[in-house]
C-alpha cells in the first residue's frame, strides 16, 4: 500500500490563525483600518462610512448616500473641482 498524505490544516493550526486574525483585531480596530488610505473628503470614504455606522452621509445638497451604500439618486456635480457622475444603484460613480 502507498502512503498516505493528509491535504490540508490541522485544528491546531486553525486555531492559531483564528487567535492572531482576533488578536490583531482588538489592537487595530476596523474603522481606523478602513479610514486610513482616505480623507474625510473623499467620495469612497463618504460611502463606507453610510455603511459602517449604519446611517444616512450627506455627499452634496442633492446626493445622499443611504445605509446600504446606494445613493438617492443618480446625478453629474462637480466634487472637489472634479465633474463626477454618480450612476443610481450601487453607488458607483467616476470623476473626470
Amino acid at each position: 500500500m502507498g502512503k498516505h498524505h493528509d491535504k490540508g490544516f490541522t485544528l491546531i493550526e486553525l486555531l492559531i490563525v483564528v487567535s492572531t486574525i482576533t488578536l490583531l483585531q482588538s489592537i487595530f480596530p476596523m474603522n481606523l483600518l478602513m479610514f486610513h488610505k482616505s480623507s474625510p473628503n473623499d467620495i469612497v470614504h463618504k460611502q463606507i462610512e453610510a455603511m459602517y455606522f449604519d446611517k444616512r452621509v450627506k455627499l452634496t445638497e442633492d446626493i445622499t448616500f443611504n445605509r446600504n451604500g446606494n445613493v438617492n439618486h443618480a446625478q453629474s456635480f462637480h466634487y472637489n473641482g472634479r465633474h463626477c457622475v454618480i450612476q443610481l444603484g450601487y453607488g458607483r460613480y467616476r470623476c473626470e
